[in-house]
Order: C-alpha cells, then sequence, then structure tokens
C-alpha cells in the first residue's frame, strides 16, 4: 500500500503576480505509515483533512467528492468534513479517481492543482489500498466588486454582471463565463464571488429598453457591455486577481443603442410553414463546458400561418434562436436553431428550418468476437461532448440508443454534425471503432441526412486497450512535475473532443498515462504548466511539434515512454 501526502498549498512568490501562484504536492509519508490495511474491506480507502490556508484551522461541512475516470463506477461519491476537519472514503474501488474539495467562502481545489486553471493529478489506488494524508489547504476566495451605471450615469438595478476568461472552445479563442455572476443592487452595485486567482474580464448584460424622446417609435436598449464601458469584447479591460484579493472600484456604464425588430419564417425542412409553434430567442454566455455558462430567455413570439414571426425591440447583442415542432403529418417532430446578431438595425429575412435528424442502428460487439463485458446493458450509444456540435433535445433521452440484451441499439434525433460515443465502460473496456460501411467514423461526424436512417452501424469494443504510460524528469535526470499533452501527428485529426489528443498530470507515483488511444503516429510534449482545454488549440499545437517526442501505437500494445521537461 501507498500512504498518500498530499498537502495542497498555494505560495505566492516575491513579486505576487497570479501567474506565479503555487500549489505544491508534498513527498510521501514515511515507511512507518504504509502497508497499513486495519479496518480495510475489499476496496481501498482514502483519508485527509482540509483546512483553512491562512490560520491552519481546520474546515468542517467541507464538500469532498470523488469521481472515477472510469464511467461504469458511476456517479461522483461526496462526503463531509467532521469538526477536526477529516473526511474518508472507504471501499474505493481499484482505479484512476478525481479528488476535489470546496467550501463556502474558499477557492475549490482538486487534489494536485498548482495553478489557477490547471489540470489536478489523478489519485490512482490499488487493491485495498489505504492513501493517508490526502490533505488540502483551502485558499479564500477572491472577489470582484463595483458599479453598474446607465448610459446617462445613474445606478441601475437588475443587472447580470458575468465574469469571463479567454479560453479555446468552438474553435476559436474567446471570453466565456468563469461560473461567477451577480446581479446589481438598487445602488447598481455587485459583488463577484468564489474567484481563483487569474486575469478576468467583467461584463454586464440587462433587458431594459425605452422609447426615443423625439420619436416613441425607436426603442433602445443596452448592448452587453464590457468594463471599463465598450461593447466590444476586444477592448475590454482585463482585472487581475491575487489569492484571497478583492479588486474593489470595477465600476462601468453600459452602453446604449437602438433596438431592432428581428423577422423570419420558421418552415419544417420540406418546406412547410411551422405555424403555432414558438420561437425562442435567448441571450447565451459560454462556457468551458457544457454544464457552464447561461441561456438567458430574451423574447418569444408564435408563428403566423404562412410561417412569418417577429420579434420587436431586440437590444444589441449575439442571440440563439430556435424552435421545436411536434409531429404534424408526415413530418416527424422538429428542431431548428440559428445563432445571429443584432445591432441597431431591423434584421429581415431570417429563415429558421427544422429539422429531425436521423436514426443510427448498429450494434454493439468485441474485438475478438468475446461476448460483451458484464452490465452492458448499462451502456448508451450517445454523443460525444463536442462543444461545435449542435444536438437535438430528443437525443438526451435517457433510454435513446440503450444497448439491448442482444447488443443492439437504436439512437433518434442525431445530426449531420453529431460524432457518436459508448459509456459508460467498465474495466479495461475501451471504444476501439465505430464502423460505418468498413470505414472507422469514432471521432468523425456521421454521414446522417434529416428523418433518414443509417443502418448496419458496428461499435466495436476492446478489452485490450493501448497504454502509453511512462515518467517525467527534468535535464539532470531527477523527477519532474508537469502535464504531459499527447496529439496524433496528423493535423487533420486536431478537432475538440478529438480521442487523439490528450492531457494528464503525473499521478502519486510520479507515473503518467495514456489508454485507448485508437492506433496511430503520434507526438508527445511535457510543459511545466498548461491552461485547461488549450490542447485543442491548433495553434498551440502547431508550436509544440518541434519540441515533441514521436511515438506510434499499434492496436493492444502497451509502451514504455520517458520524457524530458525542458524549460
Amino acid at each position: 500500500m501507498l500512504a498518500v501526502a498530499a498537502m495542497l498549498a498555494f505560495a505566492i512568490s516575491a513579486l505576487g503576480a497570479p501567474a506565479e501562484l503555487q500549489v505544491g504536492v508534498s513527498a510521501p509519508v514515511d515507511a512507518g505509515s504504509r502497508n497499513s490495511t486495519r479496518g480495510v474491506d475489499a476496496g481501498g480507502v482514502i483519508r485527509g483533512r482540509i483546512t483553512s490556508l491562512d490560520t491552519g484551522k481546520p474546515l468542517r461541512r467541507a464538500q469532498v467528492s470523488l469521481a472515477s475516470e472510469s464511467e461504469f463506477l458511476g456517479t461522483p461519491r461526496t462526503v463531509s468534513t467532521s469538526t477536526d476537519g477529516r473526511y474518508e472514503f472507504r471501499d474505493v474501488a481499484p482505479g484512476r479517481y478525481t479528488l476535489r474539495v470546496e467550501r463556502g467562502g474558499y477557492l475549490a481545489l482538486t487534489y494536485g492543482q498548482r495553478r489557477p486553471g490547471e489540470q489536478g493529478r489523478p489519485l490512482e489506488i490499488a487493491e485495498k489500498e489505504v492513501a493517508e494524508k490526502v490533505d488540502f489547504a483551502l485558499p479564500r476566495m477572491s472577489v470582484i466588486s463595483g458599479r453598474v451605471l446607465d448610459h446617462l450615469g445613474e445606478p441601475i438595478a437588475g443587472v447580470t454582471v458575468w465574469v469571463l476568461q479567454t479560453r479555446f472552445i468552438q474553435g476559436r479563442r474567446q471570453l466565456v463565463a468563469s461560473g461567477a455572476n451577480a446581479r446589481t443592487d438598487i445602488t447598481g452595485r455587485y459583488r463577484l464571488l468564489s474567484l481563483p486567482p487569474g486575469d478576468y474580464a467583467v461584463m454586464g448584460t440587462t433587458r431594459d429598453t425605452w422609447p426615443h424622446d423625439s420619436d416613441p417609435k425607436q426603442v433602445f436598449g443596452y448592448a452587453p457591455t464590457y468594463f471599463p464601458g465598450t461593447s466590444t469584447a476586444a477592448q475590454a479591460q482585463r482585472v487581475k486577481l491575487g489569492v484571497a484579493q478583492e479588486a474593489s472600484g470595477i465600476d462601468f456604464s453600459l452602453v446604449a443603442g437602438r433596438s431592432s425588430n428581428v423577422r423570419g419564417h420558421a418552415t419544417s425542412a420540406s418546406g412547410s410553414p411551422l405555424r403555432g409553434e414558438t420561437v425562442t430567442m435567448t441571450h447565451e454566455i459560454g462556457g468551458p463546458t457544457m454544464w457552464m455558462g447561461s441561456a438567458v430567455a430574451v423574447a418569444s413570439t408564435k408563428v403566423a400561418g404562412d410561417g412569418s414571426w417577429t420579434l420587436p425591440n431586440i437590444p444589441p447583442g449575439e442571440y440563439r434562436l430556435s424552435i421545436r415542432a411536434a409531429a404534424r403529418g408526415n413530418d416527424p417532430a422538429q428542431e431548428g436553431q440559428l445563432t445571429i446578431n443584432v445591432g441597431g438595425v431591423d434584421v429581415e429575412g431570417v429563415s429558421l428550418v427544422g429539422g429531425a435528424g436521423g436514426t443510427v442502428r448498429g450494434e454493439v460487439v468485441t474485438d475478438d468476437g468475446s461476448p460483451l463485458p458484464a452490465g452492458f446493458e448499462r451502456m448508451q450509444v450517445r454523443p460525444a461532448f463536442n462543444p461545435n456540435a449542435r444536438l437535438m433535445i430528443s437525443v438526451l433521452h435517457p433510454d435513446n440508443g440503450r444497448v439491448q440484451s442482444d447488443g443492439s441499439f437504436e439512437v433518434e434525433g442525431v445530426l449531420s454534425d453529431t460524432v457518436l460515443s459508448i459509456g459508460p465502460l467498465p474495466g479495461e473496456w475501451m471504444l476501439k471503432a465505430i464502423e460505418v460501411e468498413g470505414r472507422d467514423m469514432a471521432d468523425l461526424p456521421l454521414p446522417i441526412e434529416h428523418a433518414k436512417t443509417l443502418s448496419g452501424v458496428r461499435v466495436v469494443l476492446t478489452s485490450r486497450p493501448t497504454i502509453i504510460r511512462g515518467a517525467l524528469f527534468d535535464e539532470r535526470r531527477n523527477p519532474a512535475e508537469g502535464t504531459v499533452i499527447v496529439f496524433a501527428e496528423d493535423s487533420a485529426k486536431w478537432r475538440e473532443g478529438s480521442r487523439t489528443i490528450r492531457a494528464t498530470r503525473l499521478d502519486q507515483r510520479g507515473l503518467f498515462t495514456f489508454k485507448g488511444l485508437p492506433a496511430g503516429d503520434y507526438l508527445l510534449v511535457a510543459l511545466d504548466s498548461v491552461q485547461e482545454g488549450q490542447w485543442y488549440d491548433p495553434v498551440f499545437l502547431e508550436g509544440l511539434k518541434g519540441r515533441a517526442k514521436r511515438v506510434a501505437i499499434a492496436d493492444a500494445e502497451s509502451k514504455q515512454v520517458d520524457l524530458v521537461l525542458r524549460k
């Protein structure tokens, strides 16, 4: 057994800049506390203590969550700390885990995290292993506060204020929600809480509109406005935060602009008007994952008999239009969506077209003809996470794509830009291929048409996944700490969510592991630190090619590849 000491502590460098923030991991405890199995069931044990970084006092009621890297093990387990800050997970199945701690008023931390925006380290537990002293020291949260004024310099209430950071998602670098937002009070004041150190943009949004004094037919509203008072994201001024710091006085006035009427037609895929259905407009604040961000309803209207619709008095901004239609006549149930920009002039001729997506039918098989793994009836063939993909609501139905007792499946509502996957998968089992007419489409959008059925799809599983593992050293051959990125040598495969791009930190044994990569040629590189998700940026990957190590991996092959971290 290995007793793991994982005391996480933020340490500010002499310069005190947010970019220099560090979270350290101490060495393992001495051998006298190893190999303890007293009171241990078939599974392992993880235990530790949560304290406050600034006072050293124990934190009670901190929420500690344990999530397995194997989907088959289900939802994360959560425990609360006792009055002396202690927690324990018992009967932990062997595997790799993510351990995360949250407590009101403090920054959430993941095991092994050293810097804001960095991945944590995987915590690997062997059979009956006792991981001792997995301790966290939580730093207090940081805060951004200020006032929002209207275009006349008066405080304005009810403005939603967002804190944003630059991330690479949806194929480009852009400002996305960090998860924190607040509303201004009657004095126009706001406070954005629970922020880690970093650089932020602050944006305010409101749906307030008003008629022009000289022409009541002209209606004005506020564009999404960034500190220090601009409607252009590129001109947003960044707010720098350190640990447990409050950046106050982040005041700005909203930018006013003429509102617009948005008009268009809504039709089914066959061209018939979707009369009587509802067109909905939302203002969406993107997030780095599908669970972050927000969609705020702005307006809605009914479709007229000829398919026309009008949304009046829409303030400047970027919006998502959507429609859902029940089945009628020969047309199946359909959905449609479209992103538009409104900038102070009326928008005419918007075409909102519904679609039903297609149906994918096939079977789940193993690569060697062996039976499917136990519990395969829990598996679903479903869309892989891809921030660029459109999804129909119907595809998210809990039984859509469920694997049947004979291994067959059917997925409805699949759009032409959907990439499919399968889960949860137990133990060593991995997705090897999704075969369509002999071609592997596991990382490619399926060739599906509206209301058509794609049959004969084979989802191939393997219990002999590829494995690349290794250690990381500095230039003097001493053990080093960092993030390891693996990516396909073929740049045509550089897409968000691709199975051919991975990143990981070293586990508590100082090793990195990539399991289940498709067979092929890859590049491996070690970096001291990298921002979460940055490895999907093609420009970033192109810059790494010259310093990366080339590795070829075949089906079912396991390789040891040690890397050197070069500063």
